[in-house]
């Protein structure tokens, strides 16, 4: 019976050992721990998790990107340029980007006045039928060369943050609605950035034909002072049309 209990006894330290072996080798091979050696033992300890781990299911663990922060309340396409500027020399060319996007849409130096249509039917920049009720309205809107001016801006955003491809179709779409001052394109520091081959490439694709292409100059007066940042229009007021009802001083 002696002979028995240890043989028992020998069996279970062999399981136990054997369990505590296994036990460890897993533990050794866990991705969630690391050892640690603390004076010739490993004690381990969990390993720091990142974002970038291979395993399965890192992405869907991985964190939405942070929204955008609101732009500030702006109500005319000159407010909208002035906040955009200071971006833009803050370096926040993304939110300036944004800024000079959403002045397009803002009031500006544009109107036009349109005619009330008889029967309900809204208004007409061209008239309507008479309507002894209606009368005209207003339209106050960006002007052609403030849009013109807001991509301007807009390429000097996307060249300034590296997406020099962005930078040039909207530098082209300024050409295409009619810009010609090629000179403030060419001396634009952060436009430079597209390099001369391709602005020169752009430029002489829009640059208009006449007797100052012909002889090789440029078709307006070189600017004494190189641009080093955004075109700025100057600011533009509208006093109105005159009163042809008013009384006239004799």
């Amino acid at each position: 019976v002696p002979s028995t209990r240890v043989v028992l006894d020998c069996f279970t330290m062999y399981n136990m050992t054997t369990t505590l072996l296994v036990a460890l080798a897993l533990l050794s091979t866990s991705n969630a721990l690391q050892p640690t050696p603390t004076g010739g033992l490993l004690r381990f300890r969990h390993a720091r998790l990142t974002v970038g781990r291979s395993d399965a299911g890192s992405a869907s663990e991985a964190a939405p990107p942070p929204a955008p922060r609101p732009l500030p309340d702006v109500g005319t396409f000159f407010e909208a340029e002035d906040v955009g500027l200071q971006m833009f020399k803050a370096g926040d060319y993304e939110n300036a980007m944004r800024m000079f996007e959403k002045s397009m849409s803002l009031p500006g130096s544009g109107r036009d006045f349109n005619r009330a249509r008889s029967g309900g039917g809204g208004t007409s920049a061209v008239g309507g039928a008479p309507n002894p009720g209606g009368g005209l309205f207003e339209q106050v809107f960006a002007s052609k060369e403030e849009v013109q001016c807001a991509k301007y801006n807009m390429a000097c955003c996307q060249t300034a943050m590296g997406n020099t491809q962005r930078g040039l179709e909207l530098l082209e779409e300024v050409l295409d609605s009619g810009f010609t001052d090629f000179d403030t394109i060419r001396k634009d520091s952060t436009l430079s950035k597209l390099g001369a081959a391709q602005l020169d490439q752009l430029i002489e694709k829009y640059k208009p034909e006449g007797l100052f292409g012909f002889l090789g100059g440029s078709s307006k007066p070189a600017k004494a002072a190189e641009s080093s940042k955004p075109m700025e229009l100057p600011k533009i007021t509208f006093k109105g049309l005159p009163n042809p009802f008013a009384k006239q001083d004799s």
